[in-house]
């Protein structure tokens, strides 16, 4: 079940639908914290998943709060060299660099306004 609710969230935001995306994402987070637990693996996918769209949309602020508790929890539940840590740690080490691209982008534009 929960493969194709992934593969329905995919095609969502493949197809340009990123609201609807991010709807069923927390969906799925939160149906699985409550049946799960916040710390099972399958609920930290979610977790993942779900900032990797926000992260998508520039939303950089929500995905970061979400990949630092999935690669905090993460590295309690599997240790800090589990491969699903190791990603969360690349997931948030990316978010972050696109993060600073993007304001480094900002100010770039910043300047040539303002020297018009």
């Amino acid at each position: 079940m929960r493969d194709a609710i992934d593969s329905v969230a995919e095609q969502l935001e493949a197809a340009g639908q990123p609201a609807v995306t991010i709807t069923l994402r927390q969906h799925v987070l939160d149906a699985e914290r409550d049946q799960l637990g916040s710390t099972h693996p399958d609920t930290l996918t979610s977790q993942s998943y779900l900032a990797g769209v926000l992260d998508s949309l520039g939303r950089y602020d929500e995905a970061e709060q979400l990949h630092r508790r999935a690669l905090a929890t993460r590295i309690d539940v599997l240790g800090p060299d589990h491969p699903n840590t190791l990603a969360s740690q690349n997931n948030l080490a990316l978010l972050l660099q696109r993060r600073e691209e993007h304001s480094v982008r900002q100010w770039a534009r910043f300047l040539r306004w303002r020297h018009r």
